[in-house]
């Protein structure tokens, strides 16, 4: 969970406004209006005009680390504090800033070294983090546990904990951190999101889609929000709603790798597979890496008649996902269209026998054995 920070007597904006001059009170203005809102895109570009003018205008400085953090963008938080630290300007939870930021940049060991010696919640959220990111479960249940009976306010303690209990598939017990953290901070970003994501699972879209729409305008700018809407549209299957989403998520990351999945995603929907083909094969060499991109491009080949190479794709994924039949019923539609039954009875046996087979593979295995045996008649 991002701490958000905000000024904590109003008659200090005054005095705040006063220390920038001209364009720059005004620049600053917008963006504490901005930040107030969790709108961290305006802010960031209101204090980048601000800083432009004052390099060294503190307020604006710790604004902008706070503005980076609410972005995931930890290694400008990073340079905005340590440009804090030699003006002697460094905030009182400068540690806890200091912590996240180094969460969100991949560098757990000083994430824990920013908060040595701390022994509040929020130190034992930074310190959950960081073992997350260093896999070392047992030590991030550790830390839960310590942070709860830590001091300190512990709304985004138990939310991360909720986050990371879910992840190990632990519904219930998300479920009560995230009401939990919610009685204390209602409007707690990472608890909501676990709410959304329990609904999701529990096949509650409806309930699901409220929460991402209602994050999406209390909090503009976050791309995961944004990519949580997009797959609730999806299970939904209202495709036509996914498109102007996409679009802003395009804004916000447009080099974001999860894009590609979701655009050819939806092309693959409206069975628009020379879409799929023409969108995927820039990214071929890379395919490997990413099984999703690779059975969607499979797809598409096998519905555009490229079957060889449709099945060589299609075989190194069953290989790596042998319990998935519909990468089994593919290859072995791309087996029969190339006038393989013998192969495509040996991909779909282990599934056409086992305990509850799927319809549609017992069909498909009927098919191929009639062909297999026509052939061999032949």
């Amino acid at each position: 969970m991002k701490y958000r920070g905000f000024l904590a007597c109003p008659l200090l904006l005054v005095a705040l406004l006063a220390a920038c001059g001209g364009d720059s009170a005004a620049d600053y203005a917008k963006a504490k209006q901005a930040f107030a809102v969790r709108d961290y895109i305006a802010t960031r570009a209101d204090l980048n005009a601000v800083l432009k003018a004052e390099p060294d205008n503190a307020q604006a400085l710790e604004m902008m680390a706070r503005t980076m953090i609410g972005l995931d963008e930890g290694v400008g938080a990073i340079a905005m504090l340590d440009r804090l630290e030699r003006l002697g300007r460094l905030p009182a939870d400068h540690r806890i800033l200091r912590g996240d930021a180094n969460i969100f940049g991949g560098r757990f060991d000083q994430a824990i070294a920013a908060v040595e010696g701390e022994q509040t919640a929020e130190a034992w959220r930074i310190r959950a983090l960081a073992r997350v990111g260093l896999n070392q479960p047992d030590m991030v249940q550790t830390a839960f546990t310590q942070g709860e009976t830590a001091s300190g306010p512990k709304a985004a303690l138990q939310a991360t904990h909720a986050r990371f209990v879910l992840d190990t598939g632990n519904i219930d017990q998300a479920r009560q951190l995230a009401a939990s953290a919610l009685a204390q901070q209602p409007g707690n970003l990472v608890a909501l999101l676990v709410q959304a994501r329990i609904a999701g699972l529990e096949k509650q879209p409806a309930r699901a889609l409220a929460i991402y729409r209602q994050l999406a305008k209390t909090n503009p700018g976050r791309i995961d929000i944004t990519f949580g809407l997009i797959d609730t549209l999806g299970a939904m299957r209202r495709f036509d709603e996914i498109e102007p989403v996409l679009k802003g998520a395009e804004q916000l990351a447009p080099d974001h790798p999860k894009l590609l999945y979701y655009k050819a995603r939806l092309a693959a929907e409206r069975h628009e597979w020379s879409k799929v083909r023409e969108l995927l094969q820039p990214k071929e060499t890379f395919l490997s890496e990413m099984p999703e991109l690779q059975l969607l491009y499979a797809q598409a080949l096998l519905e555009i008649g490229q079957v060889e190479q449709a099945r060589a794709y299609l075989s190194p994924l069953l290989l790596r996902a042998p319990d998935n039949d519909f990468v089994r019923i593919l290859l072995a539609r791309s087996q029969l269209a190339g006038d393989d039954p013998y192969a495509a009875a040996e991909t779909l046996k282990p599934a056409a026998q086992s305990g509850q087979p799927d319809p549609e593979v017992l069909k498909l295995y009927e098919t191929a054995m009639r062909q297999a045996t026509a052939a061999a008649v032949r």
